[in-house]
């Protein structure tokens, strides 16, 4: 047993600090009881308050651009390239460009509340499940039949919504510390989240619209630009809407836990 004197720094992460408080007793008196922990402070703040922010992957067919794809990657010829000289496309993360900028809906005094990044490939089904978490099944699901797991050259897109209204939760599944607590994000439950979103994607597509991408574009393969509310602008693609999500360490714990 380790005794502290005047604080502790509790430094486990977005999910791992609540669980650890909560597993201490430290938490709302009725979900510790409800799971067999018995209750030392009763602090119902503990465990509210996540936040995470949605991210969305809007991909592109491309012509005449040298973007990355699965087979290029793999090569003998990238390989080669990358041990003789340090180029190529293995010297690239091909997260290549980010851009951050303020929608009409941002608060006074914050500041940006929307970033655009740019992968320089199409994606393929073991680098969403191995490295993003996308499970294979969903995968399908993602993607344009007319998608085949990177072949093609593309681009991808990622908005994300910097600063959501909405938030989560982390709550204990067990009293047993092995067993991984029950995570609830609660997204776009602020209907001021979904207003965002709609400003966010709307200048995703202006980026779009614009050189040199706009030369480059040949078509989607995910989402279709009808799921986004942009009617019929682009009636020739056909692919679905993914949503996903990228946690951060932003559980915010109350005050008297705070150093």
């Amino acid at each position: 047993r380790i005794r502290v004197r005047r604080e502790a720094v509790v430094s486990a992460g977005a999910v791992g600090s609540a669980q650890l408080l909560l597993l201490s007793g430290i938490g709302p008196r009725d979900q510790l009881e409800k799971v067999g922990v018995p209750t030392e402070v009763d602090l119902p703040g503990v465990g509210q308050n996540l936040q995470d922010h949605l991210a969305m992957f809007y991909t592109f067919f491309v012509k005449g651009a040298d973007a990355v794809t699965k087979a290029k990657a793999e090569s003998p010829a990238a390989l080669l390239q990358w041990l003789l000289r340090g180029e190529g496309h293995l010297s690239s993360s091909s997260y290549d460009a980010v851009v951050h900028g303020r929608t009409p809906l941002a608060a006074a005094g914050e500041g940006p509340d929307l970033q655009v990044g740019l992968f320089v490939g199409a994606g393929d089904e073991k680098l969403f499940h191995d490295n993003i978490g996308v499970s294979r099944s969903a995968w399908g699901h993602l993607q344009s039949p007319k998608h085949k797991a990177g072949e093609e050259e593309g681009v991808t897109l990622v908005p994300c919504h910097l600063h959501p209204k909405s938030r989560g939760v982390v709550e204990l599944a067990s009293a047993d510390p092995a067993v991984p607590p029950l995570i609830d994000p609660r997204y776009l439950s602020d209907e001021a989240d979904l207003d965002a979103w709609v400003e966010i994607l709307t200048a995703a597509n202006l980026l779009v619209a614009q050189e040199p991408l706009r030369s480059l574009v040949t078509g989607v393969t995910a989402p279709h630009p009808a799921d986004l509310g942009l009617g019929d602008a682009y009636p020739e693609y056909d692919a679905m809407s993914p949503l996903d999500f990228y946690q951060l360490p932003k559980a915010r714990l109350p005050r008297y836990w705070e150093a």
